[in-house]
């Protein structure tokens, strides 16, 4: 069950990120209105588009659309 709702969960995390809505529609190259309606549940992004937020973002793009699994993505880059 998801902790909260998506427009909720994406204003949490911009703002826990220090991004601005410039910013962040800027980094999953959007205009600064799609974020505005995002958060303001005026709209419902596509799944592409919630993909692209959560990797600007840096989150999980399940945990970002749905509220499901883990908020933080692994960092693969690290290797084993």
């Amino acid at each position: 069950m998801a902790e909260t709702t998506f427009p909720v969960r994406l204003r949490n995390t911009r703002t826990e990120a220090g991004m601005s809505i410039r910013t962040l529609a800027a980094a999953a190259m959007l205009g600064p209105s799609a974020i505005v309606n995002y958060e303001r549940d005026a709209s419902s992004p596509s799944i592409e588009i919630c993909y692209r937020l959560a990797v600007a973002l840096r989150v999980s793009p399940a945990w970002l659309a749905y509220g499901s699994g883990p908020r933080l993505v692994p960092d693969l880059s690290r290797g084993h």
